[in-house]
């Protein structure tokens, strides 16, 4: 499985977030990153890759409307998420690149 959506991103703390939820069928889920799934963060040079592991540092956020990634803070100001987010879904992993140009 390999999924991509584009979403824009918000502000939190002087620094860009990146958040998504799930719905039924979504790419998040078939990716394995479920309620409560645990995963680890990795700040790359060009992107931030999620890799799913039973003792992931992180957990999928589970609210009463699905499944939710947020991923915030400081690390996040190395990437310019001005023209959106290019969410790259593939099974146990997530890969979160800045678009390039405009939406």
């Amino acid at each position: 499985m390999n999924k991509s959506i584009i979403s824009k991103a918000t502000m939190h703390r002087a620094a860009p977030r990146a958040w998504i939820k799930s719905a039924p069928n979504h790419p998040m889920l078939a990716a394995g990153f479920t309620p409560r799934a645990r995963y680890n963060v990795e700040y790359l040079k060009d992107n931030v890759v999620l890799t799913l592991t039973s003792d992931g540092k992180r957990g999928v956020s589970d609210c009463a409307r699905g499944a939710i990634l947020d991923i915030g803070g400081k690390k996040m100001r190395s990437y310019n998420f001005e023209h959106g987010i290019n969410w790259n879904f593939q099974l146990g992993k997530i890969t979160i690149t800045p678009v390039k140009g405009a939406l």
